[in-house]
């Protein structure tokens, strides 16, 4: 699969970039740096942020503005007339096939649309695979890749060495398999209380049918093991009462008319009294079945307390719509681009502890608050309590209003979170009153059930209760079959609920491991590259060995000094200076991008070098240029360097100048209202430049090219043949004069010439110090540093420009080896 390089770079109406009609046109060559330099307010920037939003979708920078502030406004430059920004890309494979030419389109109204005058198939995918952690880099990354937290560190590390899928693909599962969520997920908790329910009706209605079946048989058993037998049993001796036997002709306890059965005993008998006792002895097994437990008792007591500490968690946590605002907030200040972790996205204001920590610690509350309000609902699912004020607001000796029923409500309002201790207490005290007319009505009952049995014959005494102790029998064997198949389900559902949890849980743990010896083998492959480089950026102090450690358990990478001045596993964001900790970041970024295979072959690089001193800046473009490059390693990368730096344009123009690797170009304009322009620099660039004004007569513009093309050619002459300078001219660039160069040259000149040593010949030698030097400094130096005399003219400034080339050429030779003869330079003055 080809990689692609990025060679062409075109943009028009998009953030500081107006050029309405004249597109800003870059090209960027595959072999070499790509250095641009432009002061403050040009459109660097703006550069950096086309090929961001054309790649990744989106600019973090202005999504993380306030809503009041209109972001989606500020894609397009506010001054380009026909309101859409338009950046035009040009990708190059590495294996020589067709380049890919992708344009991106913004309108002012948001509206994103991405095609290929080349004709790709699916140009919005394209650039989504180009969108890795490595692609574009500015200083705000660097800095919080190591500020991150170790996870966060992590994953982003994942990103940078290829694993971002599979580092995706763990965290679904770690989330698939985390317990809390699996129980939440599959309502585990809700299953087990369900399951518990069943059981125990299982039990009570066990109990329940052994109790009536001895009163009905008069003798006692210990299980239903036999259900078949044992109601043939009960069928049997209520059958074989002659008063019943019509009514169980053909039928069994659990198919007979229980009212055919109660009214042959009151036919039989005769009376009034004989129906109104059966009534009694129904409505007294009523109300006593709805007697509360012990457990009940004990049960509603944890229901208030976990309903008055979720009320007391709600309103620490506060409102929902605080609680969306705070996952918003935390959500934009995660995302990879947000500049400043501890500015707030909303109000703006900077704290000292990062946004996202401060938005955790609060959703925190939220979370106590919804887990309290789930530990209720399932609490209140499986309540003992629950279930005897079900009984009691249902038994039909008490015939409760709807007014005066509760449970269904607290029920309702517990499994939306929404019962609150007061509302739970009214249910309590509700159920308090109707427990005292149950007991007062079961009083009653009781005390009617003794008149009627001294009233009635004691046979039909005996034959009634015989004959409801059936009806309960009956009642018991089909809730015990309802139950126990409620219970066979719950077991079942239960069973393979927890045979995936088992399975996920394990798939978790080996997706996990393997991706954890993965991320180990890719850091263990670029740990010797990145120590290298690091060592390379920041030589001449401790070799302080960076070093990646990535957890066994976790996706958290941990980054420590192997050796802080003779101490070990340091923390590297602790001890290290921010020029330091960066030198580490752009290190690991580099030495892991090198390693991709992906198909981004090009990085972006916008001004990373902000901490770094003169030398620690030259060191890392010297890294780029002869280390990391595409024409320098075989796996190398392209780089696009961007900068506002005035010492490092010096470098990229003196590097670019020899023609070693290097592409610069500088942008002029005035950005955002005017045009913006690209020139290329190289050798010749600003012979050129003075030569055009000079030849339009245009000198007052010409001259300052004059005098940068003398400084740049003497400087160059010093470079080539490694003329020793003094300190103060190596280091200051005030004191780089052309005085000062001349000086300089002049004296090496005479070291090597009085020690016989010099390489010149002594045509050279003449010609640079009595013809070409004296020319110089009487026809423009002089003139140029007093001010004084008559003004220069454009033809006098020309023939100091042929004379700049001529000292050039006092110091180059032809190289008869080759075939033609190359012109090259002297090695030094004692040497070709």
């Amino acid at each position: 699969m080809p990689r692609y390089y990025l060679t062409k770079l075109g943009v028009e109406g998009f953030r500081g970039i107006k050029n309405e009609g004249d597109p800003l046109t870059l090209r960027f060559r595959a072999d070499a740096v790509n250095s641009i330099y432009a002061q403050n307010g040009i459109g660097k920037t703006s550069l950096f942020e086309a090929i961001s939003y054309a790649i990744f979708d989106k600019l973090p920078k202005l999504d993380g503005l306030q809503r009041s502030e209109r972001p989606e406004t500020y894609y397009v430059n506010r001054f380009h007339t026909g309101g859409v920004g338009s950046i035009s890309l040009e990708f190059t494979p590495d294996d020589g096939t067709t380049p890919v030419e992708i344009l991106v389109r913004r309108t002012a109204a948001g509206q994103r649309t991405v095609t290929s005058p080349t004709g790709h198939g699916d140009p919005e995918a394209f650039l989504a695979a180009l969108a890795e952690d490595f692609t574009v880099v500015d200083y705000a990354k660097f800095t919080r890749f190591i500020d991150d937290s170790p996870l966060d560190r992590g994953r982003t590390f994942s990103s940078l060495i290829g694993l971002a899928r599979f580092a995706h693909l763990r965290q679904r599962f770690d989330q698939a398999s985390n317990t809390r969520a699996f129980n939440t997920d599959f309502q585990m908790a809700a299953l087990k209380a369900k399951l518990e329910a069943a059981e125990k009706l299982v039990r009570d209605h066990r109990a329940a049918a052994l109790s009536s079946y001895e009163a009905v048989t008069g003798t006692a058993i210990q299980d239903l093991s036999a259900e078949v037998q044992r109601v043939a049993e009960v069928t049997a001796a209520l059958a074989d009462i002659p008063t019943l036997a019509p009514v169980f002709a053909g039928k069994d306890i659990l198919t007979v008319d229980m009212d055919a059965a109660r009214a042959a005993i009151v036919a039989a008998e005769g009376g009034p009294a004989k129906a109104e006792y059966q009534k009694v002895l129904r409505n007294i097994e009523a109300l006593s079945q709805s007697a509360p437990t012990p457990e009940a008792a004990a049960d509603i007591g944890t229901l208030l307390d976990l309903a008055r500490r979720h009320d007391a968690a709600v309103a620490f946590a506060g409102s929902k719509s605080r609680q969306d605002l705070f996952e918003a907030a935390k959500g934009v200040v995660e995302e990879a681009d947000y500049s400043d972790p501890q500015q707030c996205p909303v109000c703006d204001t900077h704290i000292e502890e990062p946004i996202a920590t401060r938005m955790e610690r609060l959703l925190e509350r939220y979370r106590e608050a919804d887990q309290l309000g789930e530990d209720l609902k399932q609490a209140m699912t499986a309540s003992t309590w629950l279930d005897w004020l079900n009984k009691l607001e249902s038994c039909t000796a008490l015939t409760v209003p709807d007014d005066k029923k509760h449970r269904a409500s607290v029920r309702q309002l517990a499994s939306e979170s929404r019962l609150t201790e007061g509302r739970l207490r009214e249910a309590v005290d509700n159920a308090q009153q109707l427990e005292e007319e149950r007991k007062s009505i079961l009083e009653a009952a009781q005390k009617r059930e003794q008149e009627l049995q001294a009233e009635l014959p004691p046979s039909l005494v005996a034959l009634t209760q015989q004959l409801e102790a059936g009806s309960r029998f009956r009642e018991a064997i089909l809730g015990h079959r309802t139950a126990a198949k409620e219970a066979g389900a719950c077991r079942s559902h239960k069973k393979w609920r927890e045979r995936w949890q088992t399975f996920i849980g394990a798939a978790a743990k080996t997706v996990g491991e393997a991706e954890s010896r993965l991320a180990t083998q890719r850091i263990n492959a670029i740990e010797a590259s990145y120590q290298d480089l690091f060592r390379g950026l920041v030589r001449g102090g401790v070799d302080m060995r960076p070093k990646l450690e990535r957890s066994a358990d976790s996706e958290d990478v941990d980054l420590k000094l192997e050796n802080f001045y003779g101490e070990t596993g340091i923390s590297a964001r602790a001890v290290l200076s921010e020029s330091y900790r960066n030198a580490i970041a752009g290190s690991i970024f580099f030495a892991a991008a090198v390693k991709q295979s992906g198909p981004a072959r090009f990085m972006v690089l916008d001004d990373i070098t902000s901490s770094f001193d003169g030398g620690h800046q030259f060191a890392l473009m010297e890294a780029l240029r002869t280390k990391l490059q595409a024409s320098a390693a075989a796996d190398g990368l392209q780089f696009i360097v961007l900068s506002h730096d005035t010492l490092l344009e010096k470098y990229f123009d003196k590097t670019a100048s020899e023609q070693v690797g290097w592409h610069h170009q500088r942008l002029q304009g005035a950005a955002p209202t005017g045009n913006v322009y690209a020139s290329q620099l190289d050798a010749n660039r600003l012979k050129i430049l003075a030569t055009t004004h000079l030849q339009a007569g245009q000198v007052d513009i010409g001259q300052p090219f004059v005098r940068q093309y003398l400084e740049f050619k003497l400087s160059q002459i010093i470079s080539k043949l490694k003329i020793p300078v003094p300190p103060d001219y190596a280091i200051r660039s005030d004191n780089k004069t052309v005085g000062n160069a001349l000086d300089a040259i002049t004296s090496a000149i005479d070291l090597f010439d009085g020690a016989g040593k010099l390489v010149l010949s002594a045509q050279q030698k003449t010609d640079f110090r009595n013809q070409h030097v004296p020319a110089i400094i009487s026809n423009y130096v002089s003139h140029y540093e007093t001010g004084g005399g008559t003004p220069i003219n454009a033809h006098v400034l020309l023939g100091v420009l042929q004379s700049v080339d001529d000292v050039a050429e006092c110091f180059r030779y032809d190289d008869t080896s080759k075939t033609p003869p190359e012109r090259r330079w002297y090695r030094n003055l004692g040497q070709r």
